[in-house]
């Protein structure tokens, strides 16, 4: 099962061409959500991720109220590992993979068919472009970077 997401069409191809450099790249982060497929039907153009089972991180700092008050998600149920515990290592576990991630993205990556070196920059990191994936080893769900 996999999320879309709304493209702005002079946006799409260079987004699709960005994506396909990570596909190809020689190493990968595990942190880094590769898209499944790109669509363009008519005047509308999709990119499918993976689904991402416990939403973004947007969702989660808002305990699961989503922008118009109303509950995405009872937070207490899906997270029902943090319990009463102490989150602070788990949360920054997954802050410093996500930091980990974005270095990755900095110092440069190696393209499989022209061995070339290509350098990303995010540019539009935010809380909902960072999905979260259920992760047995962590309260706070596995946190990827999308977009």
């Amino acid at each position: 099962m996999a999320c879309k997401r709304v493209i702005v069409p002079k946006d799409f191809d260079q987004e699709v061409d960005n994506l396909q450099i990570l596909k190809e790249s020689l190493t990968h982060h595990d942190r880094i959500m590769l898209h499944l497929a790109t669509i363009k039907h008519g005047p509308h153009h999709y990119i499918l991720l993976p689904y991402a089972k416990y939403g973004d991180l947007e969702q989660f700092l808002h305990c699961g109220i989503g922008p118009n008050r109303k509950n995405k998600y009872d937070f207490d149920e899906r997270f029902n590992m943090m319990g009463n515990s102490d989150c602070t290592i788990p949360l920054l576990r997954q802050c410093w993979s996500i930091v980990n991630a974005l270095v990755w993205l900095h110092n440069g990556i190696t393209i499989e068919n022209s061995s070339s070196t290509v350098c990303c920059v995010h540019m539009d990191l935010k809380p909902a472009n960072i999905l979260i994936k259920p992760d047995s080893e962590s309260a706070v769900g596995k946190w990827m970077i999308s977009d």
